[in-house]
């Protein structure tokens, strides 16, 4: 107190901001300042709770339903800003340690790392690691492979099978149906389903 009698300390602590799914509670800490003019302050980052009380992630940034199952959300510790993945039940599938998480080629995930990047599968199975991931339809990606001594690309199906060999300097999406090949200081294109071909020159 002040020698006026009032307050002018404050009080924190975390209050309700909203519910993720049955299982998973929002909650955001806030200030109350009740000196002269009283009010309540929340803070940008929140915490993620099950609805036993148990801590999912704190300081996250953002939250966002992938479906119903997946939830991404934005942490960011002192090594800058990661995401991580939880399941509906507010169970942590994939840790928060990945610069970005892809969901869109079919139903993999396609986590990037800090030097890699990994492939899982519906169940959160890591299937595949790579140096670098292109999508270039639903069916193929090209990849860089982690042990790939000459930094070349390739390509691989839905069973990350190789379709083409690591040969190729840099390979992209032209559209769903053709394919950008740069071997050197040539460039060329091939079809989707590889029945097409004009040759690197």
């Amino acid at each position: 107190l002040n020698p006026d009698g009032q307050v002018i300390s404050e009080i924190t602590g975390k209050t309700f901001d909203s519910m993720l799914t049955n299982d998973i509670i929002k909650l955001r800490d806030y200030t109350i300042n009740i000196s002269k003019y009283p009010y309540l302050r929340q803070s940008s980052p929140f915490d993620l709770y099950t609805t036993t009380g148990e801590r999912i992630c704190e300081n996250c940034l953002n939250t966002q339903a992938i479906d119903d199952d997946k939830i991404l959300y934005k942490y960011t510790p002192e090594s800058g800003t990661r995401f991580g993945l939880i399941n509906a039940a507010g169970e942590k599938v994939l840790p928060e340690e990945y610069e970005s998480l892809d969901f869109s080629f079919n139903n993999f995930i396609i986590a990037k790392g800090e030097d890699n990047c990994f492939v899982y599968d519906k169940d959160y199975r890591q299937i595949f690691e790579s140096q670098g991931f292109v999508i270039l339809n639903q069916n193929l990606i090209a990849v860089k492979p982690k042990n790939s001594d000459n930094g070349k690309w390739g390509i691989v199906d839905l069973n990350f099978k190789f379709v083409m060999p690591t040969k190729y300097d840099r390979i992209s999406r032209l559209s769903d149906n053709w394919i950008l090949l740069e071997y050197g200081e040539k460039m060329g294109c091939i079809s989707s389903d590889f029945t097409k071909v004009y040759p690197c020159r």
